[in-house]
């Protein structure tokens, strides 16, 4: 069971294409267990039907062509970093890299992920154990660095469309590219 209260929560709403509202949730919290472990929980709401294939299930490749929610985590020391995408259909998909577009030879660290889709409006219940992010980056959260994106209609491989883009994190290249761990926010400022 996840406790109630958590360290910090950091909502936002964005207006994004066709004035489509995005409101963000992000905590740290105890698990209450027997190993007390802690994790990282997120939870987005769109405002606006979803373009997400509604079949998809389990680990997939390429949420990000579609309605998608990705986090990333990076340790700042090392340069390694973890992305997670989650999608509202309950897909989703994980990588570690060792450097920028690096992919790192290792399982895809795991996560749980839970997705609503309905007329109107779309969601994403998200939840990653922090000792899960430290096995795959290194480190601890006072050298961690993170980012969340939402894709609202997804992004194209090679021509991304940047009004599909939301970003905590404001980039400092003028083209959408996520892998940026230097424009990453610190861990603990939007987490704890």
């Amino acid at each position: 069971m996840i406790q109630a209260e958590s360290l910090r929560t950091l909502e936002m709403s964005l207006a994004g294409p066709a004035k489509t509202e995005i409101r963000y949730e992000l905590m740290e919290v105890e698990q209450q267990s027997n190993s007390q472990a802690r994790r990282v929980l997120i939870n987005v709401f769109v405002n606006g039907p979803s373009t997400a294939n509604p079949q998809a299930k389990g680990f997939v490749y390429g949420l990000w062509r579609e309605d998608c929610v990705e986090l990333f985590i990076a340790n700042r020391d090392t340069g390694r970093y973890v992305e997670f995408n989650f999608s509202p259909s309950g897909a989703w998909w994980s990588r570690v890299f060792e450097g920028i577009r690096m992919p790192a030879n290792s399982e895809p660290p795991l996560c749980e992920a839970v997705g609503h889709m309905g007329n109107e409006s779309w969601s994403v219940e998200a939840s990653v154990e922090l000792d899960t992010i430290r096995a795959a980056i290194g480190g601890d959260p006072s050298t961690w660095v993170g980012n969340l994106i939402v894709l609202v209609g997804g992004c194209d491989d090679t021509d991304p469309d940047l009004d599909n883009l939301h970003s905590l994190a404001t980039f400092s290249c003028s083209h959408a590219d996520f892998h940026r761990p230097q424009d990453f926010l610190p861990f603990r400022a939007i987490f704890s």
